[in-house]
């Protein structure tokens, strides 16, 4: 997957087609950011980018660092285009979830949440997967509540949920980019890091409240 919106349509449909060129599979579009689009502008700026190319594309929705919503009446329509086959919501608002499922019902459009914190219940609405950043640190909990809720263990599902707070609440300790790359630094996992400015590097403090994190999930 790669990420290729951007706040114009020509710039998006610029790094669309860069990242086809480079073999990508899938395309992540995220909304204009910074500007507030009208429901025609945005509709015709994903029809576009749609246009562009012939990968699949997921859109996606995360309002509270764009400020922009996609609405469930958008994305019904985006959902008749062919190379649209989904979207990742970010909104942690299960109202935006249920109306999408609303859209995608007569078709093979994919409902996926991208809040950690409502798996379990963006799933028992209908939801199909996650793209959960949690992921990259704790891989075989976000792995196994997916397990769980599949096979419909409502108690492990409802534990294992439980288990991904404690590394959200870390990522409080600063921007999010900084503390989740330390945290898989520090965890020996990959060097991934540090994050790009202008986010800041971890504090030898912070570094010891990630270190007590990393105990609790046993990566240190």
């Amino acid at each position: 997957f790669a990420g290729t919106g951007a706040c114009s349509t020509r710039e998006a449909i610029y790094l669309s087609q860069k990242m086809a060129a480079v073999g990508v599979d899938v395309l992540s579009v995220i909304t204009p950011y910074f500007i507030c689009p009208t429901e025609e502008e945005i509709y015709t700026y994903y029809e576009e980018i749609a246009a562009s190319v012939s990968l699949p594309i997921i859109l996606y929705n995360i309002p509270k660092t764009t400020g922009c919503n996609l609405s469930k009446e958008v994305v019904a329509r985006l959902a008749a285009i062919d190379n649209i086959q989904g979207i990742k919501d970010s909104s942690g608002d299960m109202e935006n979830i249920k109306g999408y499922l609303e859209s995608a019902k007569n078709g093979e459009f994919s409902v996926l949440i991208g809040s950690d914190s409502k798996i379990s219940d963006a799933y028992k609405l209908g939801a199909t997967g996650a793209i959960a950043g949690t992921s990259n640190l704790i891989t075989q909990v976000v792995v196994a509540l997916y397990q769980a809720l599949k096979k419909n263990d409502t108690t492990q599902a409802i534990k294992l949920q439980k288990e991904i707070d404690v590394l959200r609440a870390a990522l409080k300790l600063g921007t999010v980019p900084s503390i989740l790359k330390r945290s898989i630094e520090l965890a020996q996992i990959a060097d991934v890091g540090p994050a790009r400015k202008p986010v800041n590097e971890t504090t030898k403090e912070v570094d010891q409240q990630i270190l007590e994190m990393l105990a609790y999930y046993d990566l240190n």
